[in-house]
């Protein structure tokens, strides 16, 4: 999470937030459904730099059911943990850019051997107050790589991961600053 204080000082911040998704595929026989809460906490250093982690729980559940597949169904159960830092690139009228890199790591789960990844993405937030801040991910501009149960993929986007998601390429969420 990043924001721009109104002095130039250092601030702890706290924020989280909550997604879900709902896809219903005909064509493809595919229902799928997630959510995703995610608390975080950060360290404003100073006008350009802010540092942090989030924790994630997430869960998914797919079902399939096509002519050759009968109602194969996946649950996912993930937790991670992902610190970042953000540096502001522009800064005006209270609407900031910012870059933000971190890191995502999977403990052993459900069966997961676990695993570890790193990401970088583009955010935009506006100050609505002197504590309260509207954050959002431009992840549709992101990039990440992951290593997740001996496999490793990347991908020219990161998940969506705030309250609101458009195709997951946009989210948003909202911070409160000490």
């Amino acid at each position: 999470m990043i924001m721009v204080p109104s002095v130039a000082s250092a601030q702890v911040y706290v924020g989280g937030s909550v997604s879900g998704s709902y896809s219903d595929r005909p064509s493809s026989g595919t229902n799928a459904k997630a959510f995703n809460f995610r608390p975080e906490v950060g360290y404003i250093l100073n006008s350009d730099w802010a540092f942090g982690a989030r924790l994630s729980y997430g869960k998914s559940k797919t079902v399939v059911d096509t002519p050759t597949v009968h109602n194969e169904t996946s649950n996912v159960n993930l937790f991670t943990i992902s610190p970042y830092a953000s540096y502001s690139v522009l800064s005006v009228a209270g609407l900031s850019l910012w870059a933000e890199a971190g890191l995502n790591l999977v403990p052993k789960q459900d069966g997961s051997e676990g695993g570890f990844g790193a990401y970088f993405t583009p955010v935009l937030t506006y100050d609505l107050s002197r504590h309260f801040l509207l954050r959002t991910s431009i992840n549709i501009l992101g990039a990440s790589v992951m290593w997740l149960d001996g496999d490793f993929s990347f991908a020219a986007g990161v998940d969506a991961d705030d309250i609101i998601t458009v195709g997951n390429g946009l989210s948003v969420g909202f911070v409160y600053k000490f």
